[in-house]
């Protein structure tokens, strides 16, 4: 966690990349609080019930592996377009294992977002 370790103290991340690696390394570190503090209230992910929602994510937590000592997993950052200082789109694809199967094979998530 030490490399993300500030922002998830934070709550929040100064920069869209930044938020993007440190919302996945929230999923591998199970730190639901730190995902619903850096979701948009407005958007369509965001869920009122935050004490069913924080289960929601810790259950995913466990469901994949995000962390490996022979595959390369993370967070990829395959475009980002500034609109202006304070927003962002970007493509990017998480990779993380699935662990529900043992079959150790790789999931690729990919997600396109705005970061206000």
């Amino acid at each position: 966690t030490k490399c993300c370790e500030e922002w998830h103290d934070r709550g929040e991340a100064v920069d869209p990349l930044i938020l993007i690696k440190s919302r996945y390394s929230a999923f591998a570190y199970c730190l639901p609080e730190y995902i619903i503090a850096t979701t948009q209230k407005k958007g369509p992910e965001w869920q009122s019930d935050t004490k069913a929602w924080e289960q929601e994510l810790l259950e995913f937590s466990k469901t994949y592996g995000f962390v490996h000592d022979r595959r390369k997993l993370g967070a990829i950052i395959e475009e980002c377009k500034y609109q202006n200082d304070n927003k962002a789109t970007l493509l990017f694809k998480a990779l993380m294992l699935n662990n529900k199967d043992n079959s150790g094979k790789i999931v690729e998530l990919w997600e396109k977002s705005t970061v206000v």
